[in-house]
């Protein structure tokens, strides 16, 4: 699956200068720890855009860490519907829980080409039983997980079309913000309407419509790739 980054010059690249580490799961460790990190890691891949990385059903006997780029996590129906879960963005882990079942009840996709970190399962797992705060991150990790699953319920269950494309667009400009990823309100934005609907339980055509008004009533801006977030409270106030 993708391709081996070889070590060497301009090859396989540390876990200190990682940007991504920060938001790992192991993100809140000791920098000390880095080390031990990128001793434990198997391997480095490039994933080109719209591949699948894992397969539904498939036994994962790795976890993955989204070094670089976006993807995302899907179930698809019997009948070909696909519902988005989740957005993955740097830092993202593909594969946990670590203690629980390897095999899963979701595929994951490159939503752009994708650089992702591989570790074994047993060797995290390790790891994050051997140093100090390896639980405590491991458990902010999944809190965070669970937050993100809760808002996507409200979104689904109880918000209107205009209130959850504002939720998305909120939750996506704040964690690119963390990242240092999002200028001025501006940050990169590959989502077609295809996604975003079938991440919210809309039509693409539906998506479009409340994208237009969003841009008439300023509170956004799209171009190409890119959205800015012109009125984040008029935004927010939206969203709640």
């Amino acid at each position: 699956m993708g391709r081996y980054i070889e070590p060497g010059a301009g090859g396989r690249p540390v876990c200190t200068d990682c940007k991504a580490r920060p938001f790992a799961a192991y993100g809140g460790l000791a920098s000390s720890d880095a080390h031990a990190i990128e001793l434990i890691r198997r391997d480095v891949r490039q994933i080109k855009a719209k591949r699948i990385i894992h397969r539904e059903r498939e036994t994962l006997d790795a976890v993955y860490t989204l070094r670089e780029g976006w993807a995302f996590r899907f179930r698809l129906l019997a009948d070909g519907r696909r519902q988005i879960l989740s957005f993955l963005l740097p830092g993202s882990p593909i594969g946990l829980p670590l203690y629980l079942d390897a095999r899963t009840n979701f595929s994951v996709q490159a939503l752009t080409d994708v650089t992702l970190c591989v570790f074994g399962r047993a060797e995290l797992a390790a790891f994050f039983g051997s140093v100090a705060n390896g639980p405590a991150s491991l458990e902010s990790c999944y809190a965070n997980l669970c937050r993100a699953s809760d808002e996507r319920l409200v979104d689904l269950g109880r918000r209107n079309a205009r209130e959850r494309i504002a939720s998305l667009i909120l939750g996506l400009h704040a964690r690119m913000q963390l990242q240092g990823q999002a200028v001025e309100g501006a940050f990169h934005f590959p989502l077609r309407r295809q996604h975003i609907a079938d991440a919210l339980g809309l039509t693409p055509v539906h998506v479009g419509r409340v994208l237009g008004q969003l841009v008439a009533d300023k509170l956004i801006a799209l171009d190409r790739d890119t959205l800015t977030v012109l009125d984040e409270r008029s935004l927010a106030d939206l969203a709640r």
